[in-house]
């Protein structure tokens, strides 16, 4: 995992910022971790849902700061709630991996080798459902973890679909 760095991105300059776009400018440049209902809220108004009324160049510029930062950190909750959801996804109660897992062995191996998670991207959904004829001018932006385990090797996984259901798409296996 990589050290904070030095956030610096130059914002239009205007006299007065929505309290949204504080709100997650905030949310963003704070040093405390990040809690599930945080990160949805973001990427929410990231994909324009009205209640949240953030206008496109606030999207934009929250886009661009968010970006900017390396890694998220995370609430323990968070994590403990991921890795026992990710283990139920990914092995039978037995420790056997499932039939149809889309982990290879390896990212099995981090799996149970599991030491952390962080935020680590947004993933776009829609551009992903967009390969399959679906084509539409409206964002979906959906949070993407990264699992680390005890050695540092990690890999990116997003769940498309969401609840219990959720399918597992990989995103980054370096």
């Amino acid at each position: 995992m990589q050290n904070a760095q030095l956030i610096k991105v130059n914002f239009r300059k205007t006299e007065k910022r929505s309290k949204s776009f504080l709100k997650y400018q905030a949310l963003l440049t704070g040093k405390k971790p990040l809690t599930k209902i945080e990160i949805n809220s973001f990427c929410w108004a990231l994909n324009g849902v009205k209640a949240v009324n953030l206008n496109s160049i606030d999207r934009s510029e929250l886009l661009e700061l968010f970006e900017s930062i390396p890694e998220r950190k995370i609430t323990k909750e968070q994590s403990d709630f991921g890795i026992e959801w990710l283990t139920n996804q990914v092995f039978k109660k037995n420790g056997e991996p499932r039939k149809n897992c889309k982990l290879d062995s390896e990212q099995q191996a981090i799996v149970k080798n599991f030491k952390c998670f962080i935020w680590s991207n947004i993933f776009n959904s829609q551009s992903h459902y967009g390969n399959y004829g679906y084509n539409s001018p409206y964002k979906s932006y959906v949070p993407v973890y990264r699992v680390y385990d005890k050695k540092g090797n990690y890999f990116e996984y997003t769940v498309l679909g969401g609840g219990p259901g959720g399918s597992i798409e990989i995103v980054l296996n370096p």
